[in-house]
């Protein structure tokens, strides 16, 4: 099992960011494997087996970075939460422009997290820290960026990023997440609020229905047509 985890989370960090929330939550549980996680992997298994052909179109663009994040609470083993993000190069003045991405995460967040707000700000964290990088690329490319929006569905954390509310239980939070705030107040990045329903970093953060995932799917990779 590990064998296959750790293939498939190469395949996928390489060629298809669509197998990275699935191997991200196998391997997980790749010390101890039940029955249950191998008839998991067989599924995704017969699911990389029936896109193999991935492929990213990308279309012109202002190359205005614009990463969105998304977190799920208590979703991995022993309380810990996941983070994940979809980073693409967009237009400035068109909130409904998307492109195939420049990068994708799924990832464990390293601490426990004591609320769904908390698991959302470290997700915006973890976003920002990838972004920071992202920034310095695309300016030694020719491409000096404004401040950053990154997108979030979950208010509180927005307005936590933003330093508009400062919560009673928010002493609790692990302080490397306050970093963002930081960030924010030297204009390198914005943090904005978006419906979740448009937020395509769910995609990476949770087990999707089969709906959602053919909905959320196409903008991350394309099938290219076989030829029989």
């Amino acid at each position: 099992m590990e064998t296959v985890i750790g293939y498939l989370l190469y395949y996928g960090r390489v060629v298809d960011s669509r197998f990275l929330p699935a191997t991200g939550f196998l391997s997980s549980y790749q010390s101890s494997p039940t029955l249950k996680n191998m008839l998991a992997m067989e599924r995704l298994l017969q699911y990389a087996s029936s896109h193999r052909h991935g492929c990213k179109i990308y279309r012109p663009s202002d190359m205005f970075l614009k990463p969105l994040t998304d977190a799920s609470f208590n979703s991995r083993p022993k309380g810990a939460s996941t983070a994940g993000s979809f980073h693409f190069l967009g237009v400035a003045s068109d909130p409904s422009f998307y492109n195939a991405p420049i990068s994708c995460h799924s990832t464990r967040i390293p601490v426990v997290c004591s609320s769904v707000m908390e698991a959302e700000y470290g997700g915006i964290y973890a976003a920002a820290r990838i972004a920071t990088t992202e920034r310095q690329i695309l300016k030694s490319l020719g491409y000096p960026q404004p401040p950053t929006p990154l997108f979030c569905d979950n208010e509180c954390a927005v307005q936590l990023a933003n330093q508009a509310i400062t919560p009673k239980h928010s002493k609790s939070i692990c302080l490397r997440f306050h970093w963002i705030q930081d960030r924010v107040r030297q204009g390198q990045f914005t943090v904005v609020h978006i419906p979740g329903a448009t937020n395509l970093a769910d995609f990476f953060t949770k087990p999707l229905p089969v709906f959602r995932h053919l909905e959320l799917a196409p903008f991350i990779a394309t099938d290219l047509p076989t030829v029989s």
